[in-house]
């Protein structure tokens, strides 16, 4: 461990900072520099300040040294994670930036609302070209959200795999042949298959 990050091991993280509220420490500017420490995650969630985890460092000498420090939002940090923990120049505290390695299942972040669009029972929703042509229709039918896709012919492509599950599945060619092309075999599993 270089001088300069064992100087900043030993007199930040030794100060009570967790025992201050953010923004009642003098951010001490320029007195150790900006340095970078990895810390390991003892455990999330504390008691009265969120976006924190509670972070050992071993010291220069082998000593541990434990404190709360906020986490960069979102950042999802479990016990035993090894933190990757930053000490800006112009901040009162260390401030854990990223997640070095993590053993446990990253956590699935529930989507934030995006724009919406209230459809009428007499309207629709059009995507044009830049030309100003339909090329994509939504409207409610009641029952349930229809979906047209305008043009006299549409190309679906997919890189990998495509699924379509449904309760029941109908295919319908209003004109016209039906035709499967595979370059490997077609599968048809059914309990009973009806041929007309």
């Amino acid at each position: 461990m270089s001088d300069r990050v064992a100087r900043w091991a030993q007199e930040l993280l030794l100060e009570e900072l967790a025992d201050a509220t953010p923004g009642e420490v003098e951010p001490a500017l320029g007195a150790a520099g900006s340095a970078l420490l990895v810390a390991e995650c003892l455990a999330v969630g504390h008691p009265t300040l969120g976006g924190r985890a509670l972070c050992r460092v071993t010291g220069p000498r082998g000593e541990h040294l434990e404190r709360w420090l906020p986490t960069l939002h979102t950042l999802a940090c479990r016990p035993g994670d090894r933190l990757l923990v930053a000490r800006p120049d112009n901040w009162a505290e260390p401030v854990v930036v990223g997640v070095v390695d993590g053993y446990a299942r990253r956590p699935e972040y529930p989507q934030a609302p995006g724009p919406r669009v209230v459809l009428e029972r007499d309207a629709a929703l059009q995507i044009t070209d830049a030309d100003g042509k339909p090329v994509v229709e939504i409207r409610d039918a009641g029952e349930g959200p229809v979906v047209r896709l305008l043009g006299r012919g549409v190309d679906l492509e997919i890189d990998g795999k495509l699924r379509l599950a449904a309760s029941a599945i109908e295919l319908s060619a209003r004109e016209g042949d039906v035709r499967i092309a595979a370059s490997a075999d077609v599968v048809v599993a059914a309990e009973t298959i009806h041929l007309n």
